[in-house]
């Protein structure tokens, strides 16, 4: 057994006494049944998944007054040391948590947290920014519903300056959305690991029907929803095991006998609209659960998805797309994994689902 002490715990921004919150709303998760359809095979696994639609989430958004140097867009250190969580909430999975406390405890920080003051003048001194970040903004999904629908929390405030990290700039997609939804059109990019910040703005919310439903409208891509495409979702073998379905014999015959088309994202880089594209026309997608799901937002009914779960990704946010949408979801969850680490599927329950969407569209 390990003996090992935890890193203590970092407090969040909201929690410390200077934070003037304008923002402070608690936002249920709605899970419309009608909705939500699995399998009596895959039923069984899904219950503690679908506890994802019992939890609240929150908006947050305010102001931190007081000097703080801010530490690549995610830690924040006052004069005497204290560090605070910019723009992470305890409502995270403890895993992001954990990262963070675990940096916060590594040697080199606390050497920089202790030696702060000897700096504290030397620093680049930034005067009620808004501080854009996300722990994960390398990835669609979180980039997406969790850090740039912030931006909607920031109008009025136009006229101040607004920080970014330069790793946000790196994909297209992060560049393309920053573009499309950002209220100061000239940002700050933090180009160096710290800053000195005044009396910062910070903001922080999980994925809800709010933020969905704002992306939507303010993309505002238009797309054709009258064809009758079926459309698998690939997912090449780099990415996480547990992730991407095994194309066996099998299965390429049921792909084949249903008439799906594969589209694989990670062939190349996309804008946002040309992903959407790709997807236009489609009655039934087919995808291991994913990022490229994320998609789901910029679509309208009829839609049938049909999301393949192991027990490596046991996550219900698309399901929750799809519930605020009216898109027909089935989940299929399999714990069968090839010696590749992907995801083995019982043919004959993908033939059971697509016999009840062609049910439902007769």
């Amino acid at each position: 057994m390990s003996t090992e002490t935890p890193p203590p715990r970092i407090p969040s921004f909201y929690e410390m006494d200077a934070y003037v919150p304008e923002i402070n709303n608690s936002v249920p998760r709605n899970a419309r049944n009608e909705y939500l359809h699995f399998s009596d095979q895959s039923r069984p696994h899904f219950t503690e998944i679908l506890a994802y639609f019992d939890r609240t989430t929150y908006e947050r958004m305010g102001v931190l007054h007081g000097d703080y140097v801010l530490v690549n867009g995610a830690v924040l250190i006052a004069q005497d040391g204290t560090v605070i969580k910019a723009n992470l909430a305890w409502e995270e999975e403890w895993r992001t948590n954990q990262i963070f406390d675990e940096f916060c405890a590594s040697e080199s920080f606390v050497t920089f947290q202790r030696d702060i003051a000897s700096i504290w003048d030397e620093l680049i001194l930034v005067e009620k920014p808004i501080v854009l970040s996300h722990c994960y903004s390398h990835n669609y999904f979180h980039w997406s519903l969790e850090a740039v629908t912030r931006n909607r929390f920031f109008v009025g405030y136009e006229d101040r300056p607004l920080i970014i990290q330069p790793e946000v700039m790196q994909r297209m997609f992060q560049r393309d959305l920053l573009s499309r939804t950002l209220v100061n059109k000239t940002p700050f990019i933090q180009d160096r690991a710290a800053i000195k910040v005044r009396a910062p703005i910070l903001s922080h919310e999980i994925m809800s029907e709010n933020s969905v439903r704002w992306l939507r409208e303010t993309m505002n891509i238009p797309v054709n929803n009258q064809g009758n495409k079926r459309i698998y979702l690939r997912r090449t073998p780099r990415y996480r095991p547990g992730g991407s379905i095994a194309e066996t014999t099998e299965f390429v015959m049921f792909l084949r006998e249903y008439g799906f088309e594969a589209v694989d994202f990670s062939e190349q880089e996309f804008t946002i609209e040309e992903q959407v594209r790709m997807l236009e026309n489609a009655s039934v997608i087919l995808a291991p659960h994913g990022a490229t799901l994320t998609n789901l937002t910029y679509l309208s009914p009829p839609l049938s998805v049909i999301e393949i779960i192991s027990p490596r990704t046991p996550r219900a946010m698309y399901m929750h797309i799809s519930s605020t949408l009216g898109f027909h979801h089935y989940g299929v969850y399999s714990n069968q994994l090839d010696e590749e680490e992907k995801i083995i599927l019982d043919i004959e329950e993908l033939r059971t689902i697509m016999r009840a969407i062609t049910s439902l569209s007769s």
